[in-house]
């Protein structure tokens, strides 16, 4: 828990998003990855009164090396693409006012809902993905089978990538489509992505500018157990923002 605490310290670049990653959010999933409700629900109304506002993820579609930011701000981001984004999370960002990227596994993307499964288990349909982007959030690729990429050969790791970019631009029908690496971990070589596209990784990465980095941007998080730090954590963020401004 305490090395979950220290790996979270460390916000984003300075001058840049705070971009923040979840996986799960469900009443009753005990993991480290998932929040409760009333949990997400005050992991959001922190970060925003004590952080800054939600960037909404549209700007990322014309990004040119600089958002000129005038101040902190966060971008909220999800993993995988599991149901309960869908029937937990999404109605606490639309109360707040946040649109946010999911990053789904397309591979994993099903039909038609599995009403025999628990949201926590079930993933989301490129119908209900499609919904939600007319809503104003955004859908991004996450490979079509969630692997550790670098124990791919180059070729299977780029097509891993490659592929679920094309299946989300396919189903979604707009661009760039935005990446996240599975656990953080980038590939032997470095992907080639597609123009405009942005890639993001999770703690793993450092802290970088986006106009020299902008393909391991990285994420952090709220620790799961932990929410009497998180007020702290928050103020921390906010001030790494104005170190070098």
């Amino acid at each position: 828990m305490l090395n979950a605490l220290l790996n979270a310290k460390q916000g984003s670049a300075t001058g840049w998003p705070l971009v923040l990653y979840f996986h799960h959010v469900h009443p009753k999933l005990d993991h480290y990855t998932s929040l409760k409700p009333d949990d997400f629900e005050r992991a959001i109304d922190l970060v925003l009164r004590l952080v800054g506002p939600a960037v909404d993820p549209a700007v990322l579609a014309t990004f040119s090396c600089s958002l000129k930011l005038k101040g902190p701000t966060v971008l909220i981001t999800f993993d995988d693409g599991y149901r309960d984004n869908l029937e937990y999370a999404l109605p606490i960002l639309e109360r707040f006012g946040i649109k946010a990227i999911f990053f789904v596994i397309t591979g994993k993307v099903v039909q038609f809902p599995q009403n025999n499964l628990d949201s926590c288990k079930e993933y989301m349909t490129w119908d209900e993905l499609r919904d939600m982007h007319k809503f104003g959030h955004m859908v991004g690729a996450h490979t079509l089978s969630h692997p550790k990429l670098n124990m791919l050969s180059v070729k299977d790791a780029q097509r891993e990538i490659e592929e679920s970019i094309f299946d989300v631009e396919k189903q979604i029908g707009s661009s760039p489509i935005h990446f996240a690496y599975p656990y953080g971990i980038i590939p032997q070589e470095e992907p080639n992505l597609p123009i405009g596209t942005l890639a993001f990784g999770t703690i793993k990465a450092q802290a970088c500018s986006w106009a020299k980095k902008n393909h391991n941007i990285r994420r952090t998080y709220l620790p799961t157990g932990q929410l009497d730090k998180w007020a702290r954590l928050c103020e921390g963020w906010r001030e790494q923002w104005f170190e070098s401004q």
